[in-house]
């Protein structure tokens, strides 16, 4: 090999180690920038999954407890409503509290008879599907529940309640019967009513002043106080109800 190819020779093997460092080079911050982006992109994801979490937990928590008539969910409920101390008022003591007072039964219930002064927010509404499996539904809810009847769960109460009371209102709800948080013998944990139903809801989205008209609203036409609506028929029928 003469001079000049010698010379020629090594400027490509000089050059291909030059370019081969570049593309190692290249290669490494590829490499890197891939990393990186799956790093990145890792760091989407938890964050994704932890936001999607709280927004299940969220959704969770505008929901109103399921299979109520179980004892476990009862004993649970009933625990936590006297844990976060859930005071039961008489008819007198609503009266004087001068809290809102709401009246959570369904509409028709409420349009017939109501504490002067109630505010209407259905816990559960009136089922008014004709299929079988809803007449069914009906049949069962009517069996299991007498106090709580045909009745479906209101998807809007939250909202509706929003509108009439803000978290730092005082909540007096009202049902027909008002249940009981005082254990005896035979009802450990207290009687469910869809007043503590809703009283447990509402604490656990955050409304912290929340009260229980005991008695509910038999107590309070028991107690000759005003009301409203036009359904005199049922008031007397209430009324007998508590042997007078």
């Amino acid at each position: 090999m003469n001079a000049l190819g010698a010379c020629n020779s090594r400027v490509v093997t000089r050059g291909s180690r030059a370019l081969d460092g570049r593309e190692h080079t290249a290669v490494r911050s590829v490499g890197a920038f891939g990393t990186k982006c799956a790093s990145q992109r890792q760091d989407r994801l938890k964050f994704n999954s932890a936001r999607t979490g709280r927004m299940r937990l969220s959704a969770s928590m505008a929901q109103l407890p399921k299979n109520v008539t179980s004892p476990n969910v009862w004993q649970e409920m009933s625990t936590f409503l006297t844990a976060n101390k859930t005071v039961a008022l008489s008819p007198e003591q609503v009266v004087k509290s001068r809290g809102k007072i709401v009246d959570i039964r369904t509409e028709d219930d409420y349009a017939q008879v109501h504490a002067e002064g109630a505010i209407n927010v259905q816990l559960y509404r009136p089922l008014t599907k004709t299929d079988v499996r809803s007449v069914l539904k009906r049949a069962q809810l009517a069996m299991l529940t007498p106090n709580i009847g045909a009745t479906e769960e209101n998807p809007n109460f939250l909202e509706d309640i929003a509108k009439v009371a803000s978290k730092r209102d005082k909540i007096i709800v009202v049902c027909d019967s008002g249940g009981t948080l005082k254990g005896t013998p035979s009802l450990k944990y207290g009687k469910l009513s869809r007043s503590l139903i809703a009283a447990y809801f509402l604490k656990q989205n955050g409304y912290k002043n929340v009260s229980f008209m005991e008695g509910g609203l038999g107590a309070w036409v028991k107690d000759d106080l005003p009301c409203g609506g036009e359904g005199l028929n049922l008031v007397n029928r209430i009324y007998r109800s508590f042997g007078n």
